[in-house]
């Protein structure tokens, strides 16, 4: 991809997104002022990474690179190729993020067999089993404590067993169905509308059939309401539940109001990262003691178990 000088020209000829990582090869042609720089799975930060027999081991480096030699040369004229050699994971412990000036006139280059891949993801530590859980489920459980934010919740990533995105524990249990809302905490206007005006308090929350939600879920504060609006989504924290009324209210407004999309694609809903929740292939986070617990159905120990944990791997933008 070519912009006109002085907006961001980045040469990705190819991203596709895969869960938690991400896979990138490109094309590029290199000059004689071209600034070269080269990556390696098994390679060290510590080097110049100008050799390809000596090579750094992180895109974040390479990048941190790439900008000292173009700021001593007074500029961002002269293209730069960072070559990924061989295939390998490359975990992220921050987006890698190409911008302006400073990142214009890029190649990242994919070079020999294997196919690199970026990874947002943490590597869940060792598991520890922990007996039979219903449904002939087996429980296994890790501590991520050190590993993510302190108030980090199972709401903020993804659990990956292998090749699969494991589901976090919801409700209700059964796969593919959902739990739909009473009505808006204030009527509408012109309901029969194909889009109702509705106040913005419907953004707020909603009433909720009695026996679908309580006060008394474990860690209330760490559940999140999936919301289905129609061809959209929301998922929401909550603030609060009101039991006497069946009434649930987020820490912030949903981006819709409920009601404004009437019929029974706009009303449905699920609670996402509650411990009531599980069952065989899914998981919890919780935050007290920062302790993953999955339900596997295999009675073996999860192996290449990640947890995603970042909101993009790759962010291209011009300031």
């Amino acid at each position: 991809m070519k912009l006109s000088r002085g907006l961001l020209r980045q040469r990705l000829v190819t991203l596709l997104a895969l869960g938690a990582a991400c896979v990138i090869t490109a094309t590029a042609a290199a000059g004689d002022d071209t600034i070269a720089l080269f990556v390696a799975a098994n390679g060290s930060d510590s080097g110049a990474g100008s050799d390809s027999g000596v090579p750094l081991a992180s895109l974040a480096r390479a990048q941190a690179l790439w900008r000292e030699l173009r700021a001593a040369a007074g500029g961002a004229e002269r293209p730069v190729v960072a070559t990924i050699l061989g295939g390998g994971t490359y975990t992220l412990r921050a987006p890698l993020r190409l911008a302006g000036e400073a990142d214009s006139n890029v190649a990242i280059v994919g070079s020999g067999a294997g196919r690199p891949a970026l990874s947002a993801g943490i590597r869940v530590p060792a598991w520890r089993a922990a007996g039979a859980a219903p449904g002939g489920a087996h429980r296994f459980t890790a501590s991520l404590r050190g590993l993510l934010p302190a108030n980090a919740s199972g709401l903020g990533f993804q659990l990956h067993v292998g090749a699969a995105t494991v589901q976090r524990a919801r409700l209700p249990v059964a796969p593919g169905s959902y739990l739909r809302w009473a009505r808006p905490l204030r009527p509408c206007a012109n309901p029969t509308a194909w889009m109702p005006t509705c106040p913005d308090v419907d953004a707020e929350g909603f009433v909720f059939k009695p026996g679908d939600m309580s006060s008394s879920l474990h860690d209330l504060g760490a559940v999140g309401v999936s919301a289905y609006h129609s061809w959209g989504r929301s998922l929401h924290s909550i603030r609060k539940v009101f039991d006497a009324n069946s009434t649930v209210l987020f820490t912030k407004p949903s981006v819709y109001r409920f009601g404004q999309f009437p019929g029974p694609s706009g009303s449905r809903y699920t609670l996402e990262n509650v411990r009531e929740g599980l069952a065989a292939s899914r998981w919890y986070f919780d935050r007290a003691s920062q302790q993953l617990e999955y339900w596997s159905a295999s009675a073996q120990r999860p192996a290449d178990a990640v947890i995603g944990n970042l909101p993009s791997v790759l962010v291209i933008r011009h300031d």
